[in-house]
């Protein structure tokens, strides 16, 4: 039966790899190579070994940033399959897991500080396709909007934003002129499977620009995923002279403040947002006011 094993390493070589804990050795004991691969800092070994040698569930991947904090979360990840008793070995690999998912919840709060570029993961932008009609444009937000629901997941159409675009909103970690450090703290700030954007309506308000109205509730990404109040807003999508979005800046019916301490006191601040039923029937009189223009015309 053929097996996939991954362990980390530090040098370029198999001969620098770190001495195989107690799950590795055991699979190493009853089969032999038949090939070894380096992918991305990591080996791969094809093996051909019997069903009793996958008896270890700590011969799994580490998959941590390449940074010093990387290199700390490895080593302990490492050092935590050594321990002997099953249940203390899984309940620290348990607090890695977890140590992680909070390094990068802080690395997504603080998306304007460069000191944390290097925990989100690197996200290649692509192609760019400039000067599109404006109708069209609204159209790939909207879908954005509603079908990659990009606010809770990072997935937009990258192809119409400029790398350099802005993103500011009331968010005090805001502004941000970079398209990847964007979409990768969205990535790491919400939980997409506890989370929805729901599109209320989307408008042009000049030849090389348009808003956006929608209602977000869902939870953050953090091990307990504390939920969070629902709001809505507006955003205004200005296109630069190069054809491209390169102003993204939103405002909320609640204030940042009001954002996060909900998470703690739930009643604290404005009352949660009403359904997007609701809000759609109550006329966009009653919706946010849009943010002001970024660009000059």
């Amino acid at each position: 039966m053929a097996a996939l094993l991954v362990f980390p390493i530090t040098g370029d070589s198999p001969l620098h790899a770190p001495r195989p804990q107690r799950g590795y050795a055991s699979l190493f004991a009853t089969s032999s190579y038949q090939s070894v691969s380096l992918v991305h800092g990591v080996y791969h070994a094809r093996t051909c070994t019997p069903q009793s040698a996958l008896l270890e569930p700590d011969a799994l991947e580490i998959n941590a940033p390449d940074t010093d904090l990387g290199a700390v979360l490895r080593s302990l990840a490492v050092r935590s399959r050594s321990i002997p008793c099953p249940f203390f070995r899984r309940r620290a690999g348990d607090a890695v897991e977890a140590a992680l998912v909070v390094a990068r919840f802080i690395a997504a709060r603080h998306k304007s500080l460069a000191v944390f570029d290097a925990v989100l993961p690197v996200a290649s932008m692509g192609a760019k396709t400039p000067g599109l009609p404006l109708e069209v444009l609204m159209q790939m937000v909207a879908r954005d909007i509603e079908h990659g629901q990009y606010y809770v997941s990072g997935r937009l159409s990258q192809a119409i934003y400029s790398d350099s675009c802005i993103f500011d909103g009331p968010d005090p970690d805001m502004p941000v002129r970079s398209l990847q450090r964007y979409t990768d703290a969205l990535r790491g700030l919400f939980d997409p499977r506890l989370s929805t954007i729901e599109l209320l309506s989307i408008d042009p308000t000049g030849p090389a620009e348009f808003v956006a109205h929608w209602r977000l509730s869902g939870a953050l990404k953090l091990p307990w995923r504390p939920p969070i109040k629902p709001y809505f807003g507006a955003t205004r999508y200005e296109v630069g002279p190069d054809g491209l979005i390169n102003s993204h800046t939103e405002s909320w019916s609640i204030s940042a403040l009001d954002a996060f301490a909900s998470m703690l006191i739930p009643r604290f601040g404005e009352p949660p947002a009403p359904s997007a039923a609701t809000l759609i029937s109550r006329g966009r009189d009653h919706f946010v006011e849009p943010p002001p223009r970024q660009l000059v015309p």
